[in-house]
């Protein structure tokens, strides 16, 4: 029925409030029903003032449109790709435009950048993603980064109105080379430990604010089929990296709990323990962590999926954990990934490991991260 409100009678008017009231009355119950879920997906204790909270997010193919996203959620850290195969197509003739690109967009978002050096030129090895053959190539070309981004580095010098309090004073070298994916023609901790040693010496030479950071894991498999202690060989080769390094790069991945102690050892969140054991028997004697992936998958169906609820609940005990237990040894943790590849209920479970959805609304685990990165940035 429609009615004109000018006209309605006294009598009339009491119910109306009454109705009124009901409604008001489901809507505070609605509000304090969503201010609770909010409540308690922020739970917990934050990250530590001065950990390095960040994402991987991939603007370099996705677009600097991913760095407003990033910023969107308070994070002041990204892990972005400086791909030498492509910087560096012909040996000698270097194209950095992309790279300048997503490093002025980040500053310009008030966004750090850990570059990840990575990808061999076909002039310098056979496949893209095996170690390249010459290990002091890989060495000139991480120096060539140094120099370049880190701190006074030709790319601030080139734009004065960026803030270049803002460069990488840490570079990482490859990325999972312990596994056969990223180490094309077979996994291989010696050749690997030249390249780190080579570029220890370079980036040191090139600009010596600038550290690199050694990727470390426990197992991997062989090329003759046997499981090998990645760390332990990749010292066993070059002792001094234990010492000379300015870090170690770890990706403690787990479908469980990052306080679960049971299950194999290569999936337990912990395992940095090992990690740092045998940096310590090979003379480290301040070994620092930096957790560049974390994450867990929101996919459907497979033995790594987990629920979003989940996926908050074990991003939040993995910010307690660094904050807490390995609060003097891990000094950034980046979490894997920005965004689903892929809509809910397709693609495979590695593209459902984003804080927002392909769609890019919110996941319950953003919240938390953002709550990280502001305590994180307050100190």
């Amino acid at each position: 029925m429609v009615c004109d409100a000018g006209r309605v009678s006294r009598r009339a008017r009491p119910a109306g409030r009454v109705i009124t009231a009901a409604i008001l009355a489901v809507l505070v119950v609605t509000t304090a029903a969503a201010a609770l879920v909010s409540v308690l997906e922020d739970a917990g204790d934050p990250a530590r003032p001065g950990l390095a909270v960040g994402l991987v997010a991939n603007a370099l193919g996705g677009g600097v449109a991913e760095l407003d996203e990033v910023r969107r959620l308070d994070v002041r850290w990204v892990r972005e790709e400086v791909r030498w195969a492509e910087v560096e197509p012909t040996r000698g003739r270097r194209t950095w435009a992309r790279t300048d690109r997503i490093f002025a967009a980040a500053a310009q978002r008030g966004i750090r950048v850990l570059p990840l050096v990575l990808e061999t030129p076909s002039w310098a090895g056979r496949q893209r993603l095996g170690l390249p053959r010459d290990p002091t190539a890989f060495a000139r070309f991480a120096a060539l980064v140094a120099a370049r981004y880190g701190p006074g580095g030709r790319f601030w010098q080139l734009r004065s109105r960026l803030d270049d309090g803002l460069a990488p004073r840490r570079i990482e070298l490859w990325n999972e080379p312990y596994l056969e994916f990223f180490s094309r023609g077979g996994t291989d901790p010696q050749r690997y430990a030249q390249m780190v040693a080579a570029s220890v010496e370079a980036v040191r030479g090139a600009n010596p604010d600038v550290q690199v950071l050694m990727a470390a894991e426990t197992t991997y498999d062989r090329p003759d089929g046997t499981v090998g202690d990645w760390t332990a060989d990749v010292l066993a080769a070059r002792p001094d990296l234990a010492g000379s390094v300015g870090g170690v790069a770890v990706h403690p991945y787990t479908p469980r709990s990052p306080t679960a102690t049971g299950g194999p050892r290569r999936t337990r969140f912990t395992r940095m323990d090992e990690i740092l054991a045998t940096l310590r028997r090979h003379g480290a004697t301040t070994p620092r962590l930096w957790i560049t992936e974390i994450g867990w998958t929101t996919c459907e169906e497979g033995p790594d999926c987990v629920s979003e609820s989940r996926q908050v609940q074990y991003t939040k005990q993995a910010l307690d954990v660094v904050s807490t237990r390995y609060r003097d040894i891990v000094e950034g943790v980046f979490f894997y990934h920005l965004r689903d590849f892929a809509p809910a209920g397709r693609g495979t479970s590695q593209q459902h490991y984003g804080l927002l959805r392909a769609d890019g609304s919110q996941k319950p685990a953003a919240r938390a991260v953002r709550r990280a990165a502001r305590a994180a940035a307050a100190g």
